[in-house]
């Protein structure tokens, strides 16, 4: 939560670990990068109602969001496909 405007930054499915970097120069800038997988298959409020959309990538630095992607399956696969996904995620070197 944002203190400044007590706006949340972020929701993120508990049990869910936050992955966070740090950009280096002067001044190094830090950001946490949140994800949410449905909990529920009525999930609208950080979802939306496109009954696709089946994740939230949040990335949030210095107190505000930078950035949003939502994850949506193809149309013919419903929001529940996501229930079972791994909460795994992290980094991978190229």
């Amino acid at each position: 939560m944002s203190l400044d405007s007590l706006k949340t930054l972020y929701v993120l499915t508990s049990g869910i670990k936050l992955s966070t970097y740090t950009i280096l120069g002067k001044p190094a800038r830090g950001r946490v990068i949140a994800l949410y997988l449905p909990m529920t298959p009525s999930d609208d409020e950080v979802l939306g109602s496109n009954p696709t959309s089946v994740g939230l990538i949040t990335v949030a630095g210095e107190g505000e969001v930078l950035q949003r992607i939502r994850v949506h399956l193809r149309a013919d696969h419903p929001r529940e496909t996501a229930f079972d996904w791994s909460y795994e995620h992290g980094w991978q070197n190229p």
